[in-house]
C-alpha cells in the first residue's frame, strides 16, 4: 500500500517552480487603528489588496500546466 502518490515529485517540482516565479504584491493600501486605552497611539499599517494576490497566483498558476489539480466540490444537503 501506498503512503503517497506516486507522482509526488512532479507535483513537488511544479510547485517550486510557481513559488519562485511568484512576487510579493504592491503594498499600496492603508489602514489607521485608533487604540480604545488613552496612552497607545494609534497604528497604522500598510497592505496589499487581495485582488493583486490573487491576479498573481492565478497568472502563475496559468502558465504551469502541471500544477492543475481539480476538486469536485459538493453542497451539503440540508433536506433531510
Amino acid at each position: 500500500m501506498h503512503s503517497s502518490s506516486e507522482s509526488i515529485g512532479t507535483i513537488a517540482a511544479a510547485l517550486a517552480k510557481a513559488q519562485a516565479e511568484l512576487t510579493n504584491p504592491e503594498k499600496s493600501l492603508s489602514a489607521t487603528i485608533r487604540s480604545p486605552f488613552p496612552r497607545e497611539r494609534e497604528r497604522t499599517f500598510r497592505y496589499a489588496p487581495l485582488s493583486s494576490g490573487l491576479d498573481a497566483r492565478v497568472s502563475a498558476d496559468m502558465r504551469l500546466p502541471s500544477s492543475r489539480l481539480l476538486q469536485s466540490i459538493r453542497a451539503p444537503d440540508f433536506s433531510a
